[in-house]
């Protein structure tokens, strides 16, 4: 599955982001956003800001 978040470096965003990235069957994560992130993010392949 590839999930695009609008808003993705938000409080919301991110923690919405954490959890699709501890599922297995999400291939590719989009984080899109005008701001940088609001929390590190995990090194993670399969996620692009």
């Amino acid at each position: 599955m590839r999930v695009v978040i609008t808003g993705g470096c938000g409080f919301l965003g991110q923690r919405v982001a954490l959890q699709l990235l501890a599922r297995r069957d999400v291939d590719e994560l989009v984080l899109f956003d005008n701001a940088p992130p609001a929390l590190p993010l995990p090194k993670d392949k399969r996620l692009s800001v």
